[in-house]
């Protein structure tokens, strides 16, 4: 990223973002670190500003801003730009409903004769549950108010993707919606996750019939065993 050093009026307003955001104090903190890193990235962008044709100190500037931007995952805690989706974006990596290793299942249990339909329900269950988990968090990051739009900035002084910034899109667009191109797309993945919801729903009302039969069973010793359909 850092050979990128011509500075554009894009990547200034991310520096001048990074200068605010480094300028703002910390709550009971009196921070000397960020207050000198605001107090120095200011001075390179008003010198750029100052000599627009000085092509070292445009270049120094982009450098400053270009740089510092790539190291914002090791800012000071309250001074990272996305630092208030780092767990959520932690959790969601783990409960991609589309990677085939489960969740809570240490590995993928083929089915054995007479357990295959409990194994299979279990099985269910895992990514189930990661679509539900995952559903639930996309809809409380999209809630979530944030004063700077960092990605925008980034986007609009052309800086590729990190992995960081493509996990927040993802987070905030929803799975694989990235990728939509259409209505009729975003329909057949709806789809396919209603399907799984409902899969999850069958499985629940047999597990519910099995247990009211085993409590049967135990108030009547006589009842039929209980188990889940194949």
């Amino acid at each position: 990223m850092t050979e990128r050093l011509k500075l554009s009026p894009e990547i200034v307003e991310l520096g001048k973002a990074l200068v605010s955001l480094f300028a703002e104090e910390r709550q009971g903190r009196d921070d000397m670190l960020s207050k000198w890193m605001a107090h120095d990235l200011a001075a390179k962008i008003i010198a750029a500003e100052a000599a627009p044709s000085d092509d070292q100190v445009q270049r120094d500037c982009a450098r400053a801003i270009l740089e510092l931007w790539e190291h914002r995952a090791v800012f000071p805690h309250e001074k990272r730009p996305f630092e208030r989706y780092e767990s959520i974006l932690r959790t969601l990596e783990r409960l991609d409903p589309e990677l085939t290793q489960p969740f809570y299942l240490p590995e993928a249990i083929g089915p054995t004769k007479g357990e295959g339909p409990w194994l299979n329900a279990a099985i269910s269950f895992d990514k189930t549950a990661r679509i539900m988990i995952t559903y639930v968090l996309d809809q409380a990051a999209a809630h979530a108010e944030e004063g700077v739009d960092w990605d925008a900035l980034a986007s609009a002084a052309k800086i590729p993707a990190a992995p960081d910034l493509a996990a927040l899109r993802r987070l905030l667009t929803g799975p694989g919606r990235e990728a939509l191109d259409s209505d009729a797309t975003e329909r057949k993945r709806l789809k396919a996750l209603l399907s799984e919801l409902a899969t999850f729903q069958k499985i629940s009302r047999q597990i519910v019939h099995a247990l009211k039969a085993e409590l049967e069973n135990l108030d009547h010793p006589s009842a039929p065993d209980s188990g889940i359909a194949t």
